[in-house]
């Protein structure tokens, strides 16, 4: 796809953005995929450039300090306002509104820059413009990778949370919970009991994936309108954004002043920052869930934006460095094509969080309460950027943009869990520009979210047994699959009665092997490299029948061939000689030779030896097979004297 240059930006060749993948359909002919591409939204006068029009020589950024009093006495009307970027912004949203193709409109207003080629990188000469870093994004990890990023999510995205039940938000629900627990029971049993996983992380997915299952076989005689969405599993969601508010980066403070200053000129531009260095980085969010229900239609707003705002946090550079992944680290450039989805809105996304509970308790080494604050934070800010990347895709591929907000607010539903614990949550977006932070351009709208949990979907008792919870978590469940909601008006559950008798996890089973196999690995070598010599030559070696009764008995050895220093590996000399040592100890042991004859070729490096090497010879030589109960006679080879190799 060709992008024409302008404003002196390079185009994109690899600029396709955030989209939901989605599965396809594979023919004999190739991939089939249906594409609907809804007509743009209209634009409104947020975007009339012309209004805010600023003299033609305004930039974002002033050239330069002043260099007298009347040049910060009487300032261009330009430098007073915002009005520079403000105008780069709504004519970029006017563009992108002309653009009716929605794989163009996505890939204009994408943050990401090709890299430069070998041609342009090779003819560029002294009087060219400089060739600035393509711009990369700040890649957001697919779990919590740091215990303290609730905050930073919430501000990067803008979003303002809430912890607290959703009971009014689903009301007059009357479900199926007893059918939906006695699936729930078997299908647990089964995944618990199951070996055919690889990792445990593949177990939460396949659970998550079965409880959807379940939940789908409750409600399909009641909902039958249910068959109208589509379900998939694994499947793969990928969004970008920018994020103003970052000029602070930039500041500058001399030491021992006061006075903080803006370094824009001669300084370097931060790593995901506009080349024009605005303070304006880019994100993105590779994601992939157990599950999600799509359907053509999208959620009612669940949320009225609250009147209150959010005080969000203040970002350092030090925070911003640790809790992201660094484009110098890993490739963050987006897909090189779109998969269009018909059914584009995400009714209900489930999330995995394997791998977090051990996160916590062995990296982070958190126990008790702070282990369950820590797992609570991290679900949330996990809900937030599963939450803000899903919305955001729909978004894009709605045809709407960063520069052309959102007109209606676009929800969803989302249930996390690492397995045990469960989390569900509400998500509504409300905006998307929130790429510049102008005092121009005020934009009261911030995006929305509601989490309650956890709920244990069991509580572990006695050796291995199980108490279900049927009640918060299978109704919350059936609840989120439904088209609107939550509620239902019966007792909290808690019955002695669901108790039942299950295998314990495969990951303590694990835990006992690691445990035990110290022991196990100890008797293996000594059974292998001690015991097993008197068990064979026990029951193997006997003295010849029919000898009188004093008989003299009598041991013939012959080429031991000890190893040397110039020859043969350590490992192998360490093998031979513990082998023969213990073999001949050991049948003395048991016959009890009263002499034992040595025949010659002790050694194998006798045409080297010295006096010093004959002697360290003769002591490896003790060590091994001397004994006082039994007379040694030892008689010299060719090895020995160092004549195996000569000649006839």
């Amino acid at each position: 796809m060709n992008f024409p240059m302008h404003r002196g930006i390079r185009p994109a060749a690899r600029l396709i953005p955030s989209v939901r993948f989605s599965s396809t359909a594979v023919t004999e002919t190739g991939v089939a995929v249906s594409v609907v591409e809804p007509p743009p939204p209209p634009t409104t006068t947020l975007h009339d450039a012309a209004k805010i029009k600023p003299a033609f020589n305004r930039k974002v950024h002033r050239i330069h300090t002043s260099k007298h009093m009347l040049q910060d006495e009487f300032l261009n009307a330009g430098d007073l306002t915002d009005s520079a970027r403000l105008y780069d912004y709504k004519r970029t949203g006017e563009i992108a509104a002309s653009l009716t193709n929605i794989v163009e409109r996505i890939a204009f207003v994408s943050p990401y820059e090709r890299p430069w080629t070998a041609a342009e990188r090779t003819w560029r000469r002294d009087w060219h413009p400089a060739l600035v870093a393509p711009r990369k994004a700040w890649a957001l990890p697919a779990v919590p990778a740091h215990f303290d990023v609730l905050n930073f999510y919430k501000y990067i995205t803008k979003t303002h949370v809430e912890q607290g039940k959703l009971d009014e938000l689903y009301k007059d629900l009357h479900l199926p919970t007893r059918t939906f627990k006695e699936l729930t029971r078997a299908s647990l049993r089964a995944n618990l009991e199951s070996t055919a996983f690889d990792s445990e992380a593949d177990r939460t997915s396949a659970l998550l994936a079965t409880l959807l299952d379940d939940a789908v076989l409750s409600l399909v005689k009641a909902r039958p309108q249910l068959a109208e969405q589509r379900i998939s599993y694994k499947s793969k969601s990928e969004a970008f954004w920018v994020r103003g508010g970052f000029s602070f980066l930039y500041d500058h403070q001399e030491f021992n002043e006061v006075e903080v200053t803006q370094k824009i000129w001669n300084n370097q531009k931060y790593t995901g920052d506009d080349r024009r260095k605005l303070g304006e980085l880019a994100f993105v969010h590779r994601d992939e869930l157990a599950a999600s229900v799509r359907s053509v239609k999208g959620l009612e707003p669940m949320m009225r934006e609250s009147e209150s705002t959010d005080v969000f946090w203040k970002l350092d550079e030090g925070k911003l460095k640790d809790e992201l992944y660094s484009p110098r680290v890993a490739n963050r450039e987006m897909c090189s094509r779109v998969e269009a989805e018909s059914h584009q809105h995400t009714v209900l996304a489930v999330k995995s969080l394997a791998g977090l509970p051990e996160r916590i308790t062995e990296h982070w080494r958190m126990r008790g309460e702070e282990a369950k604050e820590t797992a609570l934070e991290c679900a949330t800010a996990q809900a937030v950027a599963t939450a803000f990347a899903n919305l955001t895709a729909t978004a894009h591929t709605q045809g709407f943009t960063q520069y052309n907000d959102v007109d209606a607010p676009l929800t969803t539903q989302l249930v996390l869990s690492d397995g045990r614990n469960f989390y569900f949550a509400v998500a509504q977006l409300n905006t998307l520009a929130i790429n510049v932070e102008l005092k121009d351009f005020p934009n009261p709208r911030h995006n929305s979210l509601r989490i309650e949990g956890p709920f244990p979907l069991y509580d572990e008792v006695n050796d291995g047994r199980f108490v279900y919870e049927r009640k918060e978590f299978g109704l919350a469940l059936l609840e989120y699959y439904s088209e609107l909601g939550r509620d239902v008006d019966e007792a909290p559950m808690r019955d002695a009665s669901s108790t039942v008798s299950m295998m314990k996890w495969p990951l303590q089973s694990l835990r006992n092997l690691l445990l035990t196999f110290p022991i196990l690995l100890v008797a293996i070598v000594f059974w292998n490299e001690y015991l097993v010599y008197y068990v064979k030559i026990g029951l193997t070696c006997r003295w010849p029948e029919g000898a009188e009764e004093d008989p003299f008995r009598v041991f013939m050895v012959s080429d031991t061939h000890l190893l040397g220093r110039f020859r043969g590996h350590w490992v192998d000399k360490l093998k031979r000689e513990w082998q023969m040592h213990r073999s001949y100890q050991t049948a003395r042991q048991l016959l009890q030779p009263e002499v034992a004859f040595f025949l010659g070729d002790l050694f194998d490096e006798g045409q080297w030896s010295n006096n010093f090497l004959l002697a360290e010879y003769a002591d490896r030589f003790e060590d091994l097979f001397s004994c006082e109960s039994t007379k040694m006679v030892v008689l010299p080879g060719n090895h020995d004297l160092g004549f195996h190799y000569a000649s006839a």
